[in-house]
């Protein structure tokens, strides 16, 4: 029905856009072309590879419905069934499985499938001289995306977003912006919603140049609303299955600060979770969450042509032989290198040499392009911009890593290290192509278990990427 409800209002907004007065409706979007190929993503002597071309269009428009009130939409369209709620875009012939391929003879044929249109963000925000009030389906966003990120880069593939109500206060330089959310509703006549309640503050001076936030949210859901199966082995446990005597209630706390000095900018967010999982472990006994992560940056921006930064962060990992989850998952948005952190690596089908593959491998089932979760990992990634025109320029960054907390008795905690250059060329204001490169360096942590280890060979990859903003 919401896919059926889009198309019409898609249809009837570009029908009759020519009629509205101006100011009555402003479009925008994004049009993302993206090639992929990763080498030896299993760590392996044997030949394997990641590779496919995938296409994705964003449209933005927002309809003006008079002083200070706005609706906000998002519409994706060609989007990728094997990557639901994400910009990974659908890959060229199409994800289908082979299954169902061989059902319609495509090989004979020639034929392909429709593709999709599907809503992500429809929003109102009122705004008046006190602040502004949203409703509806928006995008979540904190500090530098470390937990909550809207997924408003170019090159993005995964987005925030809550059925939330919520008014933004604003005081001077201060803000305070209390939120409600549904995540899950389930039956509306049963108590199994997944709810979150989300406060937001802040402080903000331009003058200064600095900017301290902070926010603090708390999931909740009673048995009923957990939708986890018993075959699901989440948070390294295997056979987890819902709690009949604790339910879940996890809280998480965010602090973000931004100081400007001069051509130095550094930047600070720290995030810590706790709470009940609302899960049993096979004994049964509760699972419990506590995680943190702390990352930094500091960036030298300079007059000239050249910047400077340094990237460090210190994410907590889950400690086998307690019964709870210690791991920290870092949105997917957050990335510090191309393909560690962000591509399932090594023998993932019976290795679990980070802790979260347990996690990745239960909720995206056959995925393979950037689904991986930045987690139990302490890094150092320095990096350069080098701008050779207005149009065009380098980045380039090192990246070192290590466990915080090792898998197996004996394992090694080096990641190894990993070198990306990134070339760009901006031909038009609207319009960004761009070549990403790396190598990794494999460290001998993903040999996993050292009594039946992982091969640990190299690994390099090679995108091509072209964004086109309107």
């Amino acid at each position: 029905m919401i896919k059926v409800l889009s198309k019409f209002v898609l249809v009837f907004a570009i029908a009759f856009a020519g009629f509205l007065k101006a100011g009555d409706i402003n479009w925008s979007g994004r049009y993302l072309l993206e090639g992929q190929y990763v080498k030896n993503p299993g760590l392996s002597n044997d030949s394997n590879e990641y590779s496919f071309l995938s296409h994705h269009l964003i449209l933005n428009p927002q309809f003006i419905a008079g002083d200070g009130i706005v609706i906000h939409s998002r519409f994706d369209i060609f989007n990728n069934s094997s990557y639901p709620n994400s910009s990974v875009g659908e890959f060229f012939g199409g994800s289908d499985t082979m299954a169902s391929s061989t059902s319609k003879q495509k090989h004979g044929s020639g034929e392909l499938e429709s593709e999709t249109l599907v809503v992500n963000e429809l929003y109102l925000t009122y705004a008046n001289p006190f602040g502004y009030f949203i409703a509806g389906r928006a995008p979540v966003h904190f500090g530098t995306g470390l937990t909550y990120n809207s997924g408003k880069g170019e090159f993005d593939h995964w987005f925030d977003t809550r059925d939330l109500v919520g008014y933004k206060l604003i005081f001077g330089n201060l803000y305070l912006f209390p939120m409600y959310a549904k995540i899950r509703e389930g039956d509306a006549e049963l108590d199994d919603d997944v709810q979150e309640w989300m406060l937001q503050a802040g402080y903000e001076n331009l003058d200064t140049d600095l900017d301290i936030g902070l926010m603090y949210t708390i999931r909740k859901s009673n048995p009923g609303g957990m939708d986890v199966t018993a075959a699901t082995d989440i948070y390294n446990q295997t056979g987890s299955t819902v709690s009949t005597a604790s339910s879940l209630d996890v809280k998480t706390f965010s602090l973000y600060v931004k100081k400007r000095a001069g051509p130095v900018v550094v930047k600070l967010e720290t995030a810590m979770q706790s709470g009940s999982s609302g899960l049993q472990t096979a004994g049964g006994d509760s699972i419990d969450i506590e995680a943190n992560a702390l990352v930094g940056e500091i960036k030298y921006e300079s007059k000239g042509s050249m910047d400077v930064d340094l990237k460090a962060g210190l994410i907590s990992g889950d400690d086998r032989g307690s019964k709870d989850y210690e791991g920290f998952l870092v949105d997917r948005n957050f990335d510090v290198g191309l393909i560690m952190f962000n591509y399932m690596l090594g023998n993932t089908a019976t290795g679990d040499n980070i802790g979260n593959e347990n996690y990745i491998r239960a909720t995206t089932n056959g995925q393979k392009a950037d689904v991986g979760y930045l987690s139990n990992a302490m890094f150092i990634a320095p990096g350069v911009h080098w701008r050779w025109s207005d149009k065009s320029g380098m980045k380039g960054r090192f990246l070192w890593a290590q466990l915080e907390q090792e898998q197996y008795s004996g394992q090694d905690k080096d990641l190894g290290y990993e070198l990306d250059f990134s070339f760009y060329y901006k031909p038009y204001d609207r319009v960004t192509l761009q070549l990403d490169t790396g190598y990794l360096f494999t460290g001998k942590a993903f040999a996993g278990n050292p009594l039946s280890p992982n091969e640990t060979e190299d690994a390099y990859a090679i995108m091509t990427k072209a964004a086109i903003s309107f």
